[in-house]
């Protein structure tokens, strides 16, 4: 049984929330060109990051 019935098409926009909150935190800013996360438009959402595993290396982890 449906608890609710549209006769439109719904968009749900939960998903950009969290990406917008998860950009806020990252700090990184959401204008052109993102660091870490890039939107594909009408497919999602992509993690897009440069990692250097010398640099983790040198670093302990």
């Amino acid at each position: 049984m449906a608890t609710h019935v549209y006769d439109q098409e719904v968009f749900d926009r939960s998903i950009d929330v969290k990406i917008l909150r998860l950009r806020r935190k990252l700090g990184q800013h959401t204008g052109s060109n993102p660091q870490y996360i890039r939107t594909e438009r009408g497919a999602g959402y992509v993690f897009d990051s440069v990692v250097n595993v010398d640099e983790l290396r040198t670093r302990g982890h």
